[in-house]
């Protein structure tokens, strides 16, 4: 690395006002710790798979990776909740119970062996779907680990939440840090091992022990939690807003998807992509839409490498609107500006992509990065009045206005062959396609 990418810089900020820092005691992610997604899960004798790879919550992948990661095979742990709904029968079946870890795998420890040691008889050799769950199943372990952390016990929307700041930390190869503007017996920079949520709705940021942590209340003490990471930022993305958050997907040399990490702004990409350049940093600033179902997954995003047969570039513009009246047997005509769709250069509501020639499975991407995009919302639609939204066969990607933001359509054998994009900035403007 140059010299200036050894400089800290804060990459995002968030606000905290009832938190606290807690010296070493335990560790509260085997007692609080907080997971929101079933499992699919696989039996057979007393053997259990858990399967956590399809979760599209990145709280609860950093959940198992330092629950399960902690533990060694043998260790015993108990399973509370995990009722089981079976739909044809109307029968309930429950997980509860005390399980031993036999091993784990992934990135996050997502993949789970265990030995059942107390459980229902209940219990058949067999597939139990996550969906099927209607209670999620929580875990607690007495461990002996102990842990020091900061504590934000009051978490509202972004970006005035601990979770918002994208934290990964040392426990994931990276080196963060946090401040804590406000407090007095913590007022250094403290390396960070990684983030939880509990279930008393607390975040904590866990912070390395190469720095002694001291007990500090700061109840009804506003505070300005920073967030620190290695590099000077170039003129870009000092340039660009801190607070828009979006995934981070990191690729090889191969061209293989390795990582995709949540809660990232365009700082935080720029600074990890200076230490690691043997890897590729995408940002996508994100829309929460289902799209983006199993997004922590890896394989899911290599399938997003497609060829483009047709593009285009959309941007917003002003165009001239004439009324003309008549008064006073006098005819008045009247100029007022308004919010047109220019594609390629070109003011039009149509854009035609049919071809003479032969292609299979077409594909379209309509470029969004332009700046006059800033503030829009787009959506794709079936029918001209945008009252039937188009489900499948597209990709909503990035924030318009930014790099990387763009629309692409998938033009299958069922997929309709006009399609409508609705812009809403000032006004509404609808784009019709053929393909």
């Amino acid at each position: 690395m140059a010299s200036t990418d050894t400089f800290l810089t804060v990459v995002k900020s968030t606000n905290a006002y009832v938190s606290e820092f807690v010296g070493s005691t335990s560790d509260p992610c085997f007692t609080k710790g907080l997971i929101e997604s079933s499992p699919t899960i696989y039996k057979t004798g007393n053997s259990f798979f858990f399967d956590y790879s399809y979760t599209n919550n990145i709280a609860d992948l950093k959940f198992t990776k330092r629950f399960f990661g902690s533990l060694t095979g043998g260790n015993t742990f108990t399973l509370s909740g995990g009722t089981y709904y079976i739909q044809s029968t109307g029968q309930q079946l429950s997980f509860a119970g005390t399980y031993m870890l036999k091993g784990v795998t992934g990135l996050y420890n997502q993949y789970v062996n265990l030995y059942g040691v107390t459980y229902s008889t209940s219990l058949t050799d067999g597939v139990y779907d996550s969906t099927n769950f209607s209670t999620v199943p929580s875990y607690s372990a007495i461990t002996g680990l102990t842990a020091q952390y900061f504590n934000s016990k009051i978490n509202n929307t972004d970006p005035y939440n601990i979770e918002f700041l994208g934290i990964y930390g040392n426990d994931y190869g990276y080196d963060e840090y946090l401040e804590v503007q406000g407090a007095s017996a913590n007022s250094l920079r403290y390396k960070i091992n990684s983030s939880l949520k509990l279930n008393d709705g607390s975040q904590i940021v866990y912070l390395n022990n190469t720095n002694t942590i001291s007990n500090e209340n700061l109840y009804f003490v506003p505070v300005t939690v920073n967030l620190y990471m290695r590099g000077v930022p170039d003129l870009f993305t000092l340039g660009q807003n801190k607070n828009i958050n979006g995934l981070l997907k990191i690729i090889d040399s191969q061209g293989n998807t390795t990582k995709i990490l949540s809660n990232q702004n365009v700082y935080q990409r720029y600074c990890r992509s200076i230490v690691d350049t043997t890897k590729y940093y995408d940002w996508f600033g994100t829309y929460k839409s289902s799209n983006f179902k199993n997004i922590y997954n890896p394989y899911a995003w290599d399938g997003l490498s497609i060829t483009i047969n047709n593009y285009s570039l959309v941007k917003i513009g002003i165009g001239l609107s004439t009324v003309s009246q008549l008064s006073n047997q006098n005819t008045i005509v009247s100029s007022t500006n308004t919010n047109v769709l220019i594609v390629d250069d070109v003011q039009t509501n149509y854009v035609s992509y049919l071809s003479t020639k032969v292609i299979s499975n077409p594909s379209l991407k309509i470029d969004l990065s332009d700046a006059s995009l800033y503030g829009a919302t787009i959506e794709p639609f079936l029918d001209a009045n945008c009252s039937i939204p188009l489900a499948n066969y597209y990709f909503l990607n990035g924030v318009p206005g930014f790099d990387g933001a763009s629309f692409i359509y998938l033009k299958q054998l069922n997929a309709p062959s006009t399609i409508y994009l609705k812009f809403k900035r000032e006004n509404e403007m609808v784009l019709q396609i053929v393909i």
